[in-house]
């Protein structure tokens, strides 16, 4: 089992409340076809899952693959956010200890 820390924790509630709110207000699209069957769908923004946007009579439905899209992006960075925020994962500060200081040293005041 994985212990997590504090910020840990935090940051997967967040991305577990980005992908909740996604969700909630998903991208929806409409649909125009005419007499013939040709289909053409517009984007219609970002509205409530319970009200669709008002397509002129014409049908609207969800965006599936851009809001698929969009959960696996923020998957992925909150996958990340929760590696670098790891306690063993010192890197950063490896680097600003190592780093900075040589810069520093090259500076004339």
């Amino acid at each position: 089992m994985i212990k997590l820390n504090e910020t840990q924790k935090k940051v997967i509630l967040i991305g577990l409340v980005v992908i909740i709110l996604m969700g909630l207000f998903p991208p929806w699209k409409c649909i125009y076809c005419n007499f013939k069957g040709a289909c053409v769908k517009r984007l219609a923004g970002y509205k409530f899952i319970f009200s669709p946007p008002y397509c002129e009579g014409f049908d609207a439905e969800i965006e599936k693959d851009r809001l698929i899209l969009q959960w696996i992006i923020v998957i992925m960075i909150t996958g990340l956010a929760v590696y670098f925020t790891s306690t063993q994962v010192n890197f950063f500060i490896k680097i600003k200890n190592q780093i900075v200081p040589i810069i520093l040293k090259g500076r004339r005041r």
